[in-house]
């Protein structure tokens, strides 16, 4: 008898099975979304800092190459030089920078723009498939105490036409330096860092610099 009891009391009936399946499915229905923009978060901030690292290596590269500490007397100085196959994996060059970027890219406060690669710049995809695009952009700003200064500008895409195609998720700009650093926009314009400013200026992103600062700025760990 004592062991049939413990039996009976041990046992779930069908209904309570049902509700606690309810009950993980609202929790499940709740938690992995917030898991799966983490992780699509960390995917993009990895990619962001994979293309950062390459355009350092290259940047590098091409002054010891090229025997010079100017980087406009490099590769750099031309993006019809830069833009190939003895730097980059390409997979296709493009003839006009509409051509492979999308035509509409959102900002994070949801707005819809289109300011993304403006000027018609040299526009390659890499075999990974990031669009990249690059202009000479001399900026009369000093960095480093008027030792350097912005020459160049890269628009990148770090995961191609894919989604989500937000402004501060997969598109970044990239400033390059005349000594060979890759910098944001508040050190390539030698303005004060503000990381509130920033953070406002990453939801509207006029000038797609605003979320790229945070990102470097933070270990490229995307929080926001």
């Amino acid at each position: 008898m004592l062991k049939r009891f413990f039996h009976k009391k041990l046992a779930f009936t069908l209904t309570e099975l049902l509700i606690a399946l309810t009950i993980i499915g609202a929790i499940a229905g709740m938690s992995i979304p917030n898991l799966m923009e983490g992780i699509h978060k960390r995917t993009m901030a990895a990619q962001a800092k994979n293309i950062y690292n390459s355009l350092q290596e290259i940047a590098r590269e091409q002054l010891s190459v090229k025997k010079t500490k100017n980087l406009l007397d490099t590769d750099f100085g031309d993006p019809s030089k830069l833009l190939t196959d003895d730097n980059f994996h390409i997979a296709r060059k493009c003839n006009t920078a509409n051509e492979c970027w999308n035509q509409q890219y959102k900002t994070l406060s949801n707005k819809t723009s289109t300011r993304i690669a403006e000027g018609n710049p040299k526009t390659i995809i890499l075999k990974n498939g990031q669009i990249l695009s690059y202009q000479q952009s001399i900026l009369e700003y000093k960095i480093d105490g008027g030792k350097d200064r912005a020459i160049g500008l890269f628009y990148v895409d770090v995961n191609g036409t894919e989604k989500p195609n937000i402004i501060g998720r997969d598109v970044f700009w990239f400033y390059i330096s005349e000594k060979g650093k890759v910098v944001d926009q508040y050190t390539a314009t030698n303005t004060f860092y503000s990381r509130s400013q920033a953070l406002a200026n990453c939801k509207t992103e006029s000038t797609i610099t605003g979320c790229l600062s945070l990102l470097m700025r933070n270990n490229w760990v995307m929080d926001y």
